[in-house]
């Protein structure tokens, strides 16, 4: 079977769940995966610890004896109740071979009558195509979940929700700064946030220069300087911008990644501007969404000449491959080419 996260909290969410005897969660969310894998874990295991109705099996153990998690499976508690078996390690980066034995064991367990058991498989980065999703959405005694990485309109939920429990309201830009920069794992996002809180400290409001400060995956405001100065075709400011990141030490490799995404999204603005997409509609097609400097960002595109802008992007792609050569240093490359960028 096929459930989607909120079926799953939902069932969750009842005094007696009903889940089928095998629940596997996956997909590109990390966080949310483990999170819900947890969530079933403990809604059906009062004590965590109770080693009659709990057991842990991991990929390595199934590599050595497939047939490891039938054996569990069909053994019964002592006392009674339901027992918990929790699979682990599981992930996207196994290969075929490596999944093969956890997706064998799946399929013995699943071709068996089995009751008062619970199986929890943690899947994260796993694809919808992988032979264990497709193995367990066959069968009626089983569940898989897939896990979508956070939508712009989720982050902007989870956001609010959490800066509610902490009494903070959060200022328009900073939410579009966060809405930009989190969101691939959940887990990391409420860290993120947990982070944010406690360095915002007694302020009411969640500001942009508190986002700036405290998230860990925030790029230097001088990063989204440099990007307007490219779009802008600034000489002069992409030189003192490129400078100031320079002396602060930030990573050229991860500046010119993001400036490699700026000039692609404005590419991909203009082409829907001119095939007749309105300013407003073309923005928010973009992935992610402009949602921060939303004017400025439209003024680049739209005085920016599409033949030019297409080839500042191609030599800029160019340049990121040359800079992995190791012919000269990978900062000088950054540095020539994004200096060339300002023409």
């Amino acid at each position: 079977m096929k459930w989607k996260p909120a079926q799953l909290q939902a069932e969750l969410g009842k005094q007696t769940p009903n889940l089928p005897y095998l629940v596997c969660v996956y997909g590109d969310d990390a966080g949310v995966v483990r999170q819900l894998g947890k969530a079933v874990v403990e809604k059906m295991l009062p004590d965590l610890n109770d080693p009659f109705l709990s057991d842990r099996i991991s990929v390595e153990d199934l590599h050595q004896e497939p047939g490891r998690l039938l054996d569990a499976a069909s053994t019964m508690s002592f006392g009674g109740g339901t027992r918990v078996i929790r699979v682990e390690g599981v992930n996207g980066d196994l290969t075929a071979n490596q999944m093969k034995p956890v997706v064998d064991a799946v399929k013995y367990c699943l071709e068996q009558p089995l009751s008062d058991v619970i199986i929890v498989i943690p899947a994260p980065r796993v694809d919808a195509k992988s032979a264990l999703a497709k193995e367990v959405e066959k069968h009626k005694v089983a569940v898989a979940i897939r896990c979508f990485q956070d939508t712009a309109r989720d982050v902007n939920g989870f956001v609010r929700s959490f800066l509610q429990k902490e009494n903070k309201t959060i200022a328009p830009n900073a939410m579009s700064f966060l809405v930009e920069n989190l969101g691939n794992d959940r887990e990391v996002t409420q860290r993120e946030l947990e982070v944010l809180a406690l360095y915002a400290g007694d302020a009411a409001e969640i500001t942009l220069d508190h986002c700036l400060a405290a998230v860990s995956s925030a790029p230097s405001l001088n990063i989204f300087k440099l990007c307007d100065a490219i779009g802008n075709r600034d000489k002069k400011a992409v030189d003192m911008h490129l400078q100031h990141m320079m002396e602060e030490g930030e990573d050229l490799f991860r500046a010119s990644t993001l400036i490699l995404r700026h000039l692609r999204r404005l590419l991909k603005a203009k082409e829907m501007m001119d095939a007749g997409t309105s300013s407003d509609a073309a923005l928010r097609a973009l992935a992610p969404p402009v949602l921060f400097g939303k004017p400025e960002f439209l003024r680049q595109v739209q005085t920016y000449p599409k033949a030019r802008l297409q080839q500042a992007y191609d030599r800029f792609y160019k340049l990121q491959l040359e800079s992995r050569q190791g012919v000269v240093s990978a900062n000088h490359v950054y540095e020539r080419g994004i200096l060339g960028l300002g023409l």
